[in-house]
């Protein structure tokens, strides 16, 4: 476990990790003028500045903790990111599933493609299918294919309870923005909602995201995918 680079955002004091970072370290920085969390990130700045646009489209009723710049102006350094930790309530699965991001004008961010277009690509953010088994990368495809009409915008691409909490003048704050992408709409919608085959096309790209970075739980998945 490596530290983060607190000294280059000119901030000193005690960190702690986070728990919840299941692919980046996560580290809270105590400050008296507002305690600070420390992300590592295999994004680049081309991909964390993305960020920046998509969350002045989010509001009135959502926000995002935006980065914080460094002492020379980068949002990246040395593979770390600092933003705000946020203060507030816990938000309910039942909750969680009314969120729905605005419609946000935005260019595909840097290093991703759609899910659908990964049946001729072989690279989008985490996923890489060169690194994956031939059959595993065919099923994957296949079952991608499903999304290749349905509507896309910016997805957030992990609205689950962990990632959101309610302030105290009641909007709603989105925290983990690492798989935020253009891509199909129903990334962003409740598992629940979703035809079976939309649901299989959302599992392989957990298997195809996970492959590398959480490669047990990528395994465990591609064996119900292939079912």
């Amino acid at each position: 476990m490596s530290l983060p680079p607190i000294h280059l955002w000119g901030v000193t004091g005690p960190v702690q990790p986070l728990e919840g970072g299941h692919r980046n370290q996560v580290f809270k920085l105590s400050h008296p003028d507002g305690d600070l969390v420390f992300k590592s990130t295999r994004r680049s700045a081309d991909a964390l500045d993305w960020l920046h646009n998509v969350f002045r489209q989010i509001g009135p009723d959502l926000c995002a903790p935006y980065l914080k710049p460094s002492l020379s102006g980068q949002l990246l350094q040395n593979g770390w990111t600092c933003e705000p930790f946020i203060m507030g309530h816990p938000v309910s699965e039942q909750e969680a599933q009314q969120i729905k991001l605005p419609p946000i004008h935005a260019p595909q961010r840097h290093g991703f493609t759609t899910t659908p277009a990964l049946c001729n690509h072989d690279t989008s953010g985490d996923i890489d299918l060169r690194a994956m088994p031939s059959d595993v990368v065919s099923a994957c495809r296949a079952a991608w294919r499903a999304l290749a009409d349905l509507p896309t915008g910016v997805v957030h691409g992990d609205l689950n309870p962990s990632n959101l909490k309610r302030l105290p003048d009641g909007r709603i704050c989105l925290l983990d923005w690492d798989e935020a992408r253009v891509d199909a709409r129903i990334f962003d919608l409740p598992i629940a909602s979703l035809t079976p085959l939309q649901a299989k096309a959302r599992t392989a790209f957990e298997v195809a995201s996970c492959w590398q970075i959480e490669p047990d739980r990528a395994r465990n998945l591609a064996n119900s995918l292939m079912q």
